[in-house]
């Protein structure tokens, strides 16, 4: 078997992304999920100034995290409705102009409640982006859909890298709000790329005008297939321990492991370095070779990752797991470019924004079980239960079968 890292594989990558009309979209949609991903994981390295300023327990904590999970998750259908019915550049908009707000009222809290008031509208205008992001690729780049998701997916795990390392600089010397107020300029000029770029116009989608009926049945016919209901149900787990994750893992490192706020944020960075380094090589291997051995694989690993998190101290080993942990970032774009393939494209937007509002909604809940466990028994049982549930995902996907090899 030839080598995923060949030059003629890593041409044939490089070529997905030459400078046309499609690169354009490709840009502003990476753009603005930079942005997305990485100020929603902005929270848990500002987490410690906002607990600290309203005294708030780690229940509450996770509980304001999981509001925010929760609006993210209840617009992913509608998103995908709206994206049929009216396009991905109108909806995309959106999206980063009512983050925008969300960012500005993040910067204006004065107390918990309005905080939380925050998370909404932040949750909600995030929300509508993830949908359109992958219909809008997989659309004029379908014969690359892998490769050019795992680049998107990429720029968000450097903008989880880079956004929250910054935040974290910014709320150690200034305060925890100027963690949201850098970036308001950044959301500014997404939104100008995002409106003038040359996104596909609007499919022939009749949701929410005539055969509805036609519609319901397409969905269910492109979502009860055994391999599409086993990468769900992976998928679910997946979202589910990386919600539960990344909301604690750096105030996990000051806790448990005793680091500097500083280089709980490093490590914190480095998860998301790799994950965005991991991401385009996994779409690249899944275009070449099939889905099934990689997500095997990567699950696996991650799964030993997790188990073992309570029992590495010493900040050189913590940094060496964060990045073995950071690889599950490749299992995002795999999945999603599976699924999104498999639902029949009159409705792809609005089955995969189902799908997504699923996933993200019962994830949230992860926060919360997180913070729970954390205040009632220990950070360590947490991370403990998050490995064992992404046992159960390995599981999944060893059972997938192995025909899109």
């Amino acid at each position: 078997m030839p080598s995923p890292f060949s030059l003629q594989n890593l041409s044939s990558g490089v070529q997905t992304f030459k400078n046309d009309g499609r690169s354009k979209v490709l840009v502003s949609v990476a753009l603005g999920w930079f942005l997305v991903l990485g100020m929603r994981l902005v929270m848990p390295v500002i987490l410690p100034g906002v607990i600290l300023e309203f005294d708030l327990s780690l229940t509450a904590a996770g509980g304001a995290i999981t509001i925010l999970w929760i609006a993210y998750s209840v617009v992913q259908f509608p998103a995908g409705i709206f994206s049929d019915n009216f396009g991905e550049r109108k909806i995309l908009t959106l999206s980063i102009s009512i983050g925008t707000l969300g960012a500005i009222l993040f910067s204006l809290t004065s107390s918990f409640n309005f905080f939380i008031f925050a998370c909404i509208i932040f949750g909600l205008g995030s929300g509508l982006f993830g949908t359109p992001r992958v219909t809008s690729l997989s659309k004029i780049y379908p014969e690359n859909d892998g490769t050019v998701l795992g680049f998107t997916f990429s720029a968000g795990n450097f903008g989880s890298a880079v956004l929250p390392f910054i935040a974290g600089i910014l709320a150690t010397y200034f305060g925890w709000r100027f963690g949201f107020i850098f970036c308001i300029p950044i959301f500014i000029i997404t939104i100008f790329l995002l409106w003038n770029s040359p996104f596909k116009p609007p499919s022939s989608s009749t949701w929410g005008r005539y055969e509805v009926s036609k519609n319901i049945r397409l969905l269910i016919d492109g979502l009860s297939k055994r391999d599409v209901l086993l990468v769900s149900s992976a998928t679910l787990l997946s979202v589910f321990t990386f919600q539960g994750f990344t909301s604690f893992f750096p105030l996990f490192l000051i806790t448990m492991k005793s680091t500097s706020a500083t280089m709980a944020t490093t490590i914190f960075s480095v998860f998301f370095i790799t994950g965005a380094i991991s991401q385009p090589i996994s779409g690249i291997i899944s275009d070449k070779y099939g889905e099934r051995r990689l997500l095997l694989s990567l699950a696996a690993l991650h799964t030993i990752c997790l188990l073992s998190l309570p029992f590495i101290h010493g900040t050189v080993p913590l940094i060496l797991l964060s990045i073995l942990l950071g690889t599950r970032a490749g299992l995002a774009p795999v999945n999603n470019a599976y699924l999104a393939s498999s639902i029949p494209s009159k409705v792809q937007g609005s089955g995969l924004g189902l799908l997504r509002s699923i996933f993200i909604g019962l994830g949230a809940l992860a926060s919360f079980m997180v913070g729970f466990i954390a205040d009632n028994y220990s950070f360590d049982l947490a991370f403990i239960s998050l490995g064992g549930l992404f046992f159960i995902a390995t599981v999944c996907y060893f059972f997938l079968p192995p025909s899109r090899e």
